[in-house]
């Protein structure tokens, strides 16, 4: 049996103390994750692009892919009366990142829509002039 007096007992007292103080610290600490959680899903939700994002690829290529993804927008302020800055911390991030994935998106359809109306462009300009859109041996490179 062990007495208080002994060294086990009163490193068993210590331990069973710390985990005791420790468990409001770690559920403060997930109220704190939950609503940044809550934050980030919800400014995910909000995200938007707009369709001008589309044209940037179209008429930008490569390089207007590039600028999409690398312009993160603010997001509105509306959100956030009333909210903690855990909420704030997580809507912006959230919102930001969907909106730059969002942005990327249209500035590739863009750009795929260009390459599309480019080729079939090439296809009809050298079928109209007699040529076979993948013979290349009837050019004159000189």
């Amino acid at each position: 049996m062990l007495r208080i007096e002994s060294l086990p007992f009163r490193i068993i007292a210590v331990i069973t103390a710390l985990v005791f103080l420790s468990v409001p610290l770690m559920a403060q600490t997930t109220a704190v994750d939950d609503d940044y959680i809550k934050g980030k899903s919800d400014g995910e939700r909000d995200a938007t692009a707009l369709f001008g994002w589309f044209w940037a690829g179209f008429f930008l290529g490569p390089l207007g892919v590039l600028i999409a993804h690398l312009h993160k927008p603010s997001p509105p302020a509306g959100p956030f009366i009333g909210k903690s800055q855990t909420y704030v911390a997580g809507y912006t991030e959230g919102y930001r990142n969907m909106c730059a994935r969002k942005q990327g998106r249209k500035a590739i359809y863009g750009c795929g829509t260009m390459c599309l109306i480019g080729t079939a462009g090439w296809i009809v300009y050298r079928s109209v002039n007699g040529l076979e859109w993948y013979d290349f041996q009837d050019d004159n490179l000189d």
